[in-house]
């Protein structure tokens, strides 16, 4: 009985619940709204496109200035009076023991968010470690410029035979290619936690490459947190994955996140995005968020 006492302890001492984050340190970031800027706008018409294909990410240039710029980009949206803000300021931590990674985001508690959506890849897709969120966001998806009155959801460029300043249509790879592509983890994974009543999350989990796939409720999980004033969601995935549409995470590489939120009425393209971010668990290699061993 003794020793059943002691795993049960364990495990309950392991979990997200348990974790006492105002032991560990967060890196602020603003999320702010995005507008109808694409991954080809990004390699055409942006001032910075030429960093962009030498590799080197948001944050080099535009780190401050998401209030600014969501305050500009929203002003000249027709969604401009769907959203209450053009921006957020998060808290983001994160923490790690034997068997899970945790990702607390948490925000100022009157600011009503209703969907959490985290965008994760191992640096496998280049596109995602420079323009995060960007790297799928595409003119012809739903609700874009080229869109047309098409249903298209996110996408990544190498899912695309044929790829225009337009993005890449319907012109998919081969089923094979596809199917290598993601046997080489060459997708970026998505996590999703929407709110229902009482605030409880509801989960699902996928990924992202010819289109947007959410196909499980059950390895990721969130739970809801609500103290002094903030509320806070914790994600929680196990490091080690047999799944074919996830990804290992360990401290060799870093891991390379977008957030994106939907508030209380907003949904589409009425959302706040975060420039993309990294995280570590390795405490000898620096990231946007370290990673705390527990």
């Amino acid at each position: 009985m003794r020793l059943l006492l002691l795993i049960l302890f364990s495990l309950l001492s392991n979990s997200a619940s348990a974790i006492d984050w105002s032991k560990i340190e967060g890196t602020q970031l603003t999320l702010f709204f995005p507008g109808q800027y694409s991954w080809e706008w990004l390699l055409t018409s942006h001032q910075g496109a030429n960093s962009i294909k030498k590799g080197r990410g948001c944050f080099l240039c535009h780190k401050g200035q998401e209030k600014k710029k969501g305050e500009a980009i929203l002003k000249h949206d027709h969604h401009h009076n769907a959203m209450n803000s053009s921006s957020l300021d998060v808290i983001v931590k994160a923490a790690y023991d034997k068997d899970d990674l945790h990702i607390n985001i948490s925000h100022d508690a009157h600011q009503s968010v209703t969907n959490y959506t985290l965008m994760l890849d191992d640096g496998s897709v280049r596109a995602s470690t420079v323009a995060g969120c960007w790297a799928y966001c595409h003119e012809d998806q739903s609700e874009m410029k080229a869109a047309g009155t098409g249903e298209r959801s996110h996408y990544l460029s190498q899912s695309r035979s044929e790829l225009t300043t337009q993005g890449g249509g319907d012109s998919l790879v081969s089923s094979q290619t596809l199917e290598k592509l993601v046997s080489e983890k060459q997708f970026n994974e998505i996590w999703q936690a929407r709110l229902s009543t009482g605030n409880k999350a509801v989960t699902t989990s996928g990924y992202i490459l010819e289109k947007r796939h959410l196909v499980d409720n059950n390895s990721v999980k969130a739970q809801t947190r609500h103290h002094h004033g903030q509320n806070a969601i914790v994600f929680s995935r196990k490091l080690k994955s047999a799944r074919k549409f996830q990804k290992d995470l360990n401290s060799e590489n870093l891991i390379y996140l977008g957030l994106a939120v939907h508030r209380k009425g907003n949904s589409g393209r009425t959302h706040l995005v975060s420039f993309p971010f990294t995280l570590s668990l390795n405490k000898n290699i620096s990231a946007d968020v370290n990673a705390k061993a527990l």
